[in-house]
């Protein structure tokens, strides 16, 4: 699945990251730190966030969004890059175009899936019409163990974390398995609801 020297140099999609961390956003239950803008259209408060808000002013709205601080869980694991090779490609200044990209964490396999033979064989098959929204990933040398790929699972990082992104990289797909990568994301996200498929609407 994954080549023997990895490009140091560049992110590729599905690329293997060691030791990023993914947010647990409860947006009902979030302890802010900050100051808000209450003139603001995009935040309202009500007394429980009000509680637990502290007083730090160097937050500015970026981007149209009201910014503020918060505390929050995270969780510290390896990542996938879903981002395509195309966008998240260096350019003049050293730097991808985009403002983002995308990674997802690795989870273990489910329970119900790895203490079934049948199951996991279809799993490990990677096909896109079966367990439409995982990928599956082999152990490795450096990967403890078999992992998961959860489609519904991403975060975005900024431009600026591209560098140590790339410095955390370990593994590289093989060009053949990045194809089936992409396509089994590609479905996932493109799959037609039933409603769209009765209005005829969907190609």
């Amino acid at each position: 699945m994954f080549v023997e020297q990895i490009d140091a140099t560049e992110l590729r999609q599905g690329d293997i990251i060691r030791g990023l961390f993914y947010p647990e956003l409860n947006c009902s239950d979030l302890h802010l730190i900050g100051t808000p803008d209450l003139n603001s259209p995009n935040l309202t408060l009500n007394t429980e966030v009000q509680a637990n808000l502290l007083a730090l002013t160097d937050n500015k709205p970026k981007e149209g969004l009201t910014v503020l601080t918060a505390q929050m869980k995270v969780y510290y694991g390896n990542f996938i890059l879903i981002t395509q090779c195309c966008d998240i490609a260096k350019r003049e200044k050293g730097k991808p175009n985009l403002s983002a990209f995308v990674i997802s964490p690795l989870l273990e396999v489910p329970y119900p899936i790895r203490q079934n033979p049948a199951k996991l064989s279809q799993l490990q098959a990677n096909n896109q019409g079966t367990y439409i929204n995982f990928f599956y990933i082999p152990s490795h040398q450096h990967l403890s163990q078999d992992y998961v790929v959860d489609f519904n699972r991403v975060v975005a990082l900024p431009r600026s974390q591209y560098d140590f992104v790339l410095s955390k990289k370990v593994l590289q797909m093989t060009d053949q398995q990045r194809v089936k990568f992409k396509l089994k994301l590609g479905s996932h996200f493109s799959r037609p609801t039933q409603e769209e498929l009765d209005a005829q609407i969907y190609p």
